[in-house]
Formats: structure tokens, sequence, C-alpha cells
């Protein structure tokens, strides 16, 4: 781009500061002007780009861990709860409604304030489809749906203080009118896809693929992978997607997992979160990440700039405001609070002084360089020189990726600083 090319850019950003105003002012996701929105860019500044990340952060692909039969008396579960909440990760309960006690319900309280999802395992465990497929019965039909669904839908949410999003059949069993249901009461999914197999990153969130822990002795083509890494390294190699996980209990219950290959697995599941690789999180929550993800799409837009100068080096400095904002009809409240992770390329910003701002609060901005062909987070100021390409002006590095935190309803976002432009 030519220095002179950024006029017409300049008169742009006026109208744009004119029209926009600050971003606090509204809750509406949407920019107020589209001319300068793009989805895809040049990378000179001029024309950046911007979309929703697969998953939060760097994460390549998802995880969620269930443990079916809460209720079912397996203390052992107490173990997984731990485990997992004291590494900061969610996993979820399935609760058989019918089975709880006082005492299960305050647990399943707790549960919920460390972090983890109560999901309904049905009313009373029964099999929705036959008893030659679930291996035993009894069985139901539309005649219990009410009892089987409705009643324990309603019995979750005034126990543990929390409406179910997520359903898990009991024997893995479900038909067509069964989860038809399920939708009409309001539920994001359902465990009921098909076994040994993992999930993409776009799914059927009332089919989505899983594998079961199985009893030893009885895994050969029951169970697809090892449970302390077989699954997550397969997730991890096909580089996208959802693995979700079905235990019962650690040291007790039905196919028990032993307590020390539940402390591994959660040893390993924090290490891969711990190095951008996975994100871990209870049903419902991977379900609205992806039905946002799948239903908006996002803007950017520039608002104004302030300086335009060149540089020694052909380069121009630009302070200026871009806008962020979400295509899209705005999901119901089922969905509110789940922030989505945006990815911005073909911005240049000089060092770490961008601002990112939603709601009237301050967002933190992720920048990231390209080294090698792989994305790394960038150098302290003082390793720049050393540790990273730069371009010929002092004081410039390639930002590749800025990544941030987006949260729907919350209004446009705007990220403030100084960026280059290339003038020669």
């Amino acid at each position: 781009m030519r220095y002179a090319a950024l006029l017409p850019l300049l008169a742009s950003a006026a109208l744009l500061l004119a029209s926009c105003g600050d971003s606090s002012s509204s809750s509406d996701d949407h920019l107020s002007s589209s001319g300068d929105a793009s989805s895809s860019g040049s990378g000179d500044g001029a024309n950046p780009s911007v979309a929703i990340a697969p998953w939060p952060g760097t994460a390549v692909a998802a995880y969620t861990l269930i443990a079916d039969d809460f209720c079912g008396g397996l203390a052992g579960q107490a173990h997984a709860d731990t485990m997992m909440a004291n590494r900061g990760m969610g996993m979820a309960f399935g609760a058989m409604v019918a089975s709880c006690s006082d005492g299960d319900w305050a647990l399943a309280r707790e549960r919920i304030g460390r972090g983890h999802e109560i999901i309904n395992h049905s009313w009373s465990h029964m099999c929705a489809t036959t008893v030659e497929r679930c291996g035993s019965g009894p069985t139901y039909g539309p005649e219990l749906f009410e009892q089987e669904f409705g009643q324990s839908t309603q019995g979750i949410e005034q126990n543990a203080g929390v409406r179910p999003t997520f359903f898990i059949f009991p024997y893995d069993e479900s038909t067509d009118t069964a989860r038809a249901y399920l939708k009409g009461l309001g539920y994001l999914g359902a465990r009921a896809g098909e076994k040994l197999k993992l999930n993409g990153d776009v799914f059927d969130p009332f089919r989505p693929n899983f594998d079961v822990n199985w009893p030893e002795g009885q895994k050969e083509g029951m169970q697809q992978w090892g449970f302390v890494t077989g699954l997550t390294d397969a997730l991890i190699a096909q580089g996208h997607g959802w693995g979700i996980r079905e235990i019962h209990g650690v040291n007790d219950g039905w196919g028990p997992i032993a307590l020390d290959s539940m402390r591994a697995h959660a040893d390993e599941l924090k290490r891969l979160v711990d190095a951008g690789k996975l994100w871990v999180a209870p049903p419902s929550e991977v379900i609205r990440y992806h039905d946002q993800r799948e239903h908006y799409g996002a803007e950017i837009a520039l608002a104004v700039d302030t300086t335009v100068y060149p540089d020694l080096d052909s380069l121009v400095e630009i302070d200026t405001v871009y806008r962020i904002g979400l295509t899209g009809e705005p999901l119901d409240a089922r969905y509110d609070g789940r922030p989505l992770t945006l990815v911005v390329t073909g911005l240049r910003l000089k060092g770490e002084a961008a601002v990112a701002e939603q709601g009237g609060r301050s967002v933190t901005i992720r920048k990231e360089i390209r080294v090698s062909d792989t994305l790394v987070a960038a150098p302290a100021p003082e390793e720049s020189a050393t540790s990273a390409p730069v371009l010929q002006s002092p004081g410039w590095e390639p930002s590749d990726t800025l990544r941030v935190e987006f949260t729907p309803g919350d209004g446009p976002m705007t990220i403030r600083g100084t960026f280059l432009y290339y003038a020669n």
C-alpha cells in the first residue's frame, strides 16, 4: 500500500467515527457500519479479518469426561470430582433422579460450585428401546416421557438449583422420538451418537459420538481407546473435534477406573490444557461454544485514525480503533455468558500497546507471532531482537494473530492501539 492510498482510509475512518460512537453505549453486538467490515483481508492493516476460533484459546480440540449413575451409591466418583476440580477442570455427573437423596443433592450443589455439571440420566434408569438392545429392562416409550424426561428435569432444577441442559440415556440407547422430546424441553444436547468414535469440530449436539470405559475382560470391540491417554492421544492426533469419555465409578461400580489411572488421566488432561492444546469442559459448555461458533459470523471495521506519518523505513504508524461485532440473530438465554475466542489477523501491532474493551470492561489480548510456521507467544521486548523475526524498522514486530475473548450480548468490542501499515 502506498502512502497516498491511506487517504481514502482516513476519510472512511472519520465517517465511521461519527456513526459508530462508543462501544459501551450499545448492547448490540453488530457493527453500525458494514462498509468496512471484512471476513478476509490482505494482511496490510487496511483490510484485517476476524474469525471465531474452533475452540477457546489456542485449543485444537475439546474433551469431556462424564460419570454416569450419580446417586447410585458410587462413592468413588468423589475421586474424579476432586482430582478434576483441583486441576481447574470441569466434568459431568449423570443423576438418576429418583434415586437421589438429600445428601446426594447437597453433593450435587457442591460439585456445581466446583465447576462441574449435573446432567440428566433419567428418572428411573429404564431402557428407551428394547431389552435386546439394552441387555436388560424394563423398557418405556412415549407414555413415560414426562416421567423419565420432564419429571427428572424438574427434580434436578428444584434440588440442584440449575436446570439441566444435557441428557445421557441409560444403556446408551435412544430413539428419534425421545430426542425430539428433550429438544422440546430446552435441552442443548444428548449423548446419543456412535460408540468408539470421536467427533469433528461440527456435530449434531443430540448425536455426539463417545467411548465407554468397559470392565476388564470385556473391552474387545466395546472400547476403542485406553483410559489414561488413549482417547486424548487420538484427539490431538486428529487435530480437531470433541472427544467424550463415559465412565462410572473410580474403584467401584461398573467398569471401574483404578484410582491411580484416574489421577494419571487428570494429570494428562491438565498437561494438555496448560500446553494450549486441549479444552476440557462439561458437555453443555462445549455445545454452547459449538452452537455459537456455527451460528454467528464475526466482522471487523476501522473506527477512527488519529495520527499518520511515515517513518524512515517507509512504514506508517496509525493510532487507531477497530471495532469487532457479530453477525447473526442473537441466540436465546441458554447461551448467555459463554464467551467466544476471536482470532484477528492482518493487523500489525506495535509492541504490546493495544487495549481491548467490551461492555465497559477490559479484555485481555493474546498476541502471537509466527516463527517457522509455528505460533508462539510474543517474546518479551528485551528478547525481541534475538528471539523473533522483526521488520527493518526498530520497535516493530510482525503480529500475525491477536486472540481476544468476546462475550455475545455485551456489545461490540474495540481494539485501540498503534498499528503498522506498509507505505512503500
